[in-house]
């Protein structure tokens, strides 16, 4: 669990994992709000991570924008012709999930979506039955414009599995 204060650029913080053990973390956030940096103390730590009682050390982040909106682009695979695609996002907190639908797709048409998003990662998953399945993962830039994804896709579409830049729609 993650606990906190800004007050102006100030931030202090605890992290208190479930084995458990405690972070003290303490840093400035820049005055555009999108970067943030400062220092981190484990003040307790038990069984494995024990020997880490104590340590210390500096820690950074950039704010990334949640991948939400509409986005579009095309599927290229090794051997078939590609197959656009056009994903509905919502989401926070770094769940999202969706609609995905398919044009030019033997198999794919459209299926709902679920997945998770940590720093410019994420990952998501569709099932439409019998028609097969889809994994999407990938990185996106910092603003979530783009979305550079890999494709797997399960059944008898597998073959339609490939990559894909997705560029968020107006």
């Amino acid at each position: 669990m993650i606990s906190g204060t800004v007050s102006g650029s100030a931030l202090t913080g605890t992290i208190a994992e479930s084995n458990p053990e405690t972070i003290n973390i303490t840093g400035t956030l820049a005055t555009s709000g999108s970067t943030a940096s400062g220092t981190y103390q484990v003040m307790s730590a038990t069984g494995a991570c024990a020997a880490a009682s104590g340590d210390t050390g500096t820690w950074s982040g950039t704010r990334t924008a949640v991948p939400v909106g509409p986005y579009s682009g095309m599927v290229r695979s090794a051997d078939r012709m590609p197959v656009q695609l056009t994903l509905n996002l919502s989401g926070d907190a770094g769940h999202l999930s969706g609609m995905a639908n398919f044009t030019n797709s033997a198999c794919l048409h459209s299926m709902n979506i679920t997945g998770t998003f940590t720093g410019s990662n994420l990952e998501l998953r569709g099932d439409s039955g019998n028609d097969g399945s889809i994994v999407l993962n990938g990185t996106t830039d910092k603003d979530a414009r783009t979305l550079n994804l890999n494709s797997v896709v399960s059944g008898a579409c597998q073959a339609e599995s490939g990559v894909g830049t997705m560029t968020k729609m107006q």
